[in-house]
């Protein structure tokens, strides 16, 4: 037979080590929860320390794609400079500061390949820009997309606008006109 004795009974030990676990589950959540917390600081300073860099990294790489398209346009404009259609002097010697004109098997290559960049380089700066106004124009209620589309009429033809300016300053001496008859015509007292 078991022993039991009235100072320790197994109902008694049960509830001290149940409430002996439930402190010690309480300190390990809350150690956790200390140890989560101080990871997501030191995440949330990395991943702003890695945005900062990214947009480091973005305005320079948007940079050299304006100094390359700028590059581009100096050579298409040195090239029509250079071009058989300008005037040439008639011998190499001619002057200290002429420049002789690019012959050779790869320089048209390389013309072509630059106007081919600077070709695409606009043509992908013109989608990226009709995108964002089709994204904008998405995101306006329908009241806002009439006025805008109202306002794209107007200024795409020129008789509208004259129109426009018409019927304003037609509207705007009307409104002057009519206060200053009232202004100056005498009032009638009430009978």
């Amino acid at each position: 037979m078991m022993d039991v004795s009235p100072s320790k009974s197994p109902l008694t030990t049960a509830k001290q080590a149940h409430c002996c676990s439930h402190e010690s589950a309480m300190e390990i959540v809350a150690a956790q929860r200390e140890r989560f917390r101080v990871r997501v600081s030191e995440l949330e300073d990395e991943n702003s320390e890695l945005l900062s860099r990214l947009e480091k990294q973005l305005a320079e790489l948007q940079s050299s794609k304006l100094e390359q398209l700028e590059l581009c346009e100096l050579l298409h404009t040195l090239q029509e400079a250079s071009s058989p259609a300008a005037p040439q002097p008639s011998s190499p010697h001619a002057g200290a500061d002429s420049v002789p004109a690019a012959t050779g098997p790869g320089v048209p290559m390389r013309s072509n390949d630059y106007d081919r960049v600077y070709a695409d380089a606009k043509k992908q700066e013109s989608f990226a820009l009709r995108r964002e106004q089709y994204r904008r124009l998405g995101d306006m209620n329908r009241a806002d997309r009439l006025v805008y589309r109202a306002g794209q009429t107007f200024m795409r033809n020129s008789w509208t606008r004259l129109m426009v300016f018409s019927y304003m300053l037609v509207l705007h001496v009307f409104v002057y006109v009519a206060l200053t008859i009232s202004a100056s015509v005498p009032h009638c007292p009430h009978r």
